[in-house]
């Protein structure tokens, strides 16, 4: 039963633990920097992002990531209407310096 457990700890060690490993030390992400829930789940989908993209870059190249890109962008881009983004996108700025303006103002 011991080996069995050993054997398991080392497969789980081989396949899970390394990433980990990597992002907690070469990355220097042994901590969250944020508070919060949403900030967290948020930081940590970054950080496991550019861990993927790292290891994209080290098998295939950067070059080649960008022409893979680019292939999918005609698949990927219809489904997003740009103009609403962008219009969600600089209403949030524009509320954002309103706040700033009003905060200076009655500062």
């Amino acid at each position: 039963m011991q080996e069995q457990k050993r054997i398991k700890y080392l497969k789980r060690q081989m396949m899970v633990e390394h990433q980990f490993g990597t992002i907690k030390r070469t990355m220097n992400a042994g901590y969250f920097l944020t508070r919060g829930i949403e900030s967290v789940t948020a930081e940590t989908a970054l950080v496991m992002l550019s861990y993927n993209l790292k290891r994209v870059i080290n098998i295939i190249g950067v070059k080649e990531l960008i022409r893979k890109m680019a292939e999918l962008r005609p698949v990927f881009l219809p489904k997003f209407n740009l103009s609403i983004i962008r219009n969600k996108i600089n209403s949030k700025i524009a509320l954002i310096s309103i706040n700033v303006s009003l905060g200076v103002i009655f500062a």
